[in-house]
């Protein structure tokens, strides 16, 4: 439920500076799903961007899973107050502060207006609704940036996207990465990266393997991901 509308100034990605406390909308662009961390706490990881082709990489920790943003996709939209801009590596990052709290849109334009936040009161203004949809009218045009599916054969260099395939073979390749061999019909159109595995390790159809060895890409899947790959029949 939105309470009394309380007016918040918002920084621009470009426009942050390190030791400051700023409240910012953007587009997903990475995410890692919440992870418990080596002390008690759970660990987010989310890499935003807004229209000013800017990145900012926020990493938030919560005694409580439900108290992080709630990050479906990469093309989700995002509104973050309260969050504190460090410098580190010559690069800006954003940390959770004190009163921190999102917002978190569907990115698909014309989708509803709901929030995901663990929020029992939250303001959200005409200007906040005209912030985010604009976000998701721009997000195609920032940079090596696609919220859309995608086949093999028209995927670029550096896109994020969504993919719908068939899974032909997998293998564990250490205890923090797992290996999915995909294809969707099509062709991939470049030389596709590969990973090494030795044969006995990957589990697949021989049959469907070598008949189709020039059309899957592999995916390596990482940390958090890797029991819900394993799963995958």
């Amino acid at each position: 439920m939105s309470g009394p509308a309380q007016r918040y100034v918002y920084t621009a990605l470009d426009q942050l500076k390190a030791g400051t406390v700023a409240n910012v909308f953007g587009v997903v662009s990475f995410f890692k799903l919440p992870y418990r961390s080596k002390g008690t706490d759970f660990c987010s990881v989310i890499t935003i961007v807004d229209q000013s082709n800017v990145k900012l990489k926020c990493t938030f920790f919560s005694g409580n899973q439900d108290g992080l943003p709630s990050i479906y996709k990469i093309g989700d939209i995002v509104r973050f107050h309260r969050i504190k801009i460090q410098k580190f590596n010559n690069e800006f990052q954003g940390i959770s502060s004190s009163g921190f709290s999102a917002l978190v849109f569907e990115g698909t334009v014309g989708a509803p207006l709901i929030p995901r936040t663990s929020s029992k009161s939250y303001s959200f203004t005409a200007e906040d609704q005209k912030t985010v949809e604009t976000l998701r009218n721009c997000q195609l045009g920032l940079q090596g940036f696609s919220s859309s599916r995608r086949n093999l054969s028209d995927v670029q260099p550096g896109q994020y996207f969504d993919l719908l395939c068939q899974l032909i073979g997998k293998a564990e390749i250490d205890k923090s990465s797992y290996l999915l061999k995909v294809w969707d019909g099509t062709k991939f159109g470049s030389l596709p990266w590969k990973v090494y595995v030795e044969d006995e390790a990957l589990e697949v159809d021989r049959d469907s393997i070598s008949r189709l060895q020039n059309f899957t890409i592999d995916v390596l899947v990482y940390d958090n991901h890797v029991e819900l790959a394993k799963s995958i029949k």
